[in-house]
């Protein structure tokens, strides 16, 4: 293998490490991201939505107890009325929470299930307030004083079959609350968990590329320092030859089929070019110096 090759192998090795590493960290950060978007974009969103329900469901309740504690007095239709602005607002509120979190997608059967639940108890706890929004107008247009004992025990009645409704509700909406949180709980923990599972994947390949690199960094250097060394103790031998302090040259044993094997082939054909003329010339002075002896 040619040395241009080792480098053009090495520099692959080097790109391929690269773009795996960065798929992955891509990959993996664009799925932690899109997880935390939809944690914050959809689950947090729902969440402040169910605690929002319970807190109107508690408020559309203490306004309905607000009725028993209004004084019998000239203003008493009108403190009336004004609960029950106050509780049509907050049934505005409900309504609009409502909407919002009966649009939002269920992932899971279990999701559907349970929404399935909760919107049977909204539906009964929409209807128990319903003979209390009629008593209490019988409430603020009763003229006579004697019938205010009696529409007042028609409204505590309803009252109390709407509690245990609402109560019913509030316990759905708590373990709602429950699954959602767990499930944005969970979906951060995986998350996080899929994410040191990349950043242990990123630390092995970036260990096998150095070790690899490593190692054909020291074979590469290794094979490249001996090659020159080949050529060094040639040359030498070489120079050593045409300075007549050894009586012939030595070839350069370097065979192999890269840059420095071309080198030495050519340098070695060249010392035996030379070595076959020195030859050539030492002969024919000894031949002229045997002659001129002769005569």
């Amino acid at each position: 293998m040619s040395i241009k090759t080792r480098l053009i192998a090495l520099s692959l090795v080097f790109i391929l490490s690269l773009l795996t590493i960065s798929t992955v960290s891509y990959f993996n950060t664009k799925s932690s991201s899109n997880d935390l978007t939809y944690i914050s974009d959809e689950r947090m969103p729902l969440l402040l939505t169910i605690a929002e329900l319970d807190t109107l469901r508690y408020k559309i309740r203490a306004i309905t107890h607000e009725v028993f504690s209004v004084h019998k007095n000239s203003d008493y239709s009108k403190n009336l009325q004004a609960i029950k602005e106050s509780r049509e607002t907050v049934w505005n509120d409900i309504n609009k929470h409502w909407q919002y979190f009966a649009s939002t997608p269920r992932q899971t059967e279990a999701g559907k299930k349970a929404f399935n639940s909760l919107e049977t108890a909204f539906n009964d706890l929409k209807k128990s307030h319903e003979p209390i929004h009629e008593n209490l107008i019988k409430l603020i247009e009763n003229k006579d004083d004697e019938k205010i004992t009696s529409l007042i025990a028609e409204y505590e009645n309803s009252v109390q079959k709407m509690i245990p409704i609402s109560n019913i509700f509030g316990k759905l909406l708590e373990e709602q609350k429950t699954r959602t949180t767990n499930y944005a709980t969970n979906m951060v923990k995986d998350s996080v968990s899929s994410s040191n599972k990349s950043l242990t994947l990123i630390v092995i390949l970036s260990l096998i590329v150095m070790a690899i690199s490593i190692g054909f960094t020291v074979m590469t250097t290794s094979f490249v320092l001996k090659s020159l060394s080949k050529l060094q103790q040639g040359i030498l031998g070489f120079f050593a030859f045409l300075n007549e302090e050894s009586k012939s040259a030595t070839l350069i044993d370097l065979k192999s089929n890269d840059e420095f094997g071309e080198i030495a082939k050519v340098i070695n054909q060249n010392i035996e070019k030379t070595e076959s003329s020195i030859k050539k010339d030492d002969e024919f002075i000894n031949a002229t110096e045997l002659f001129i002896k002769e005569l």
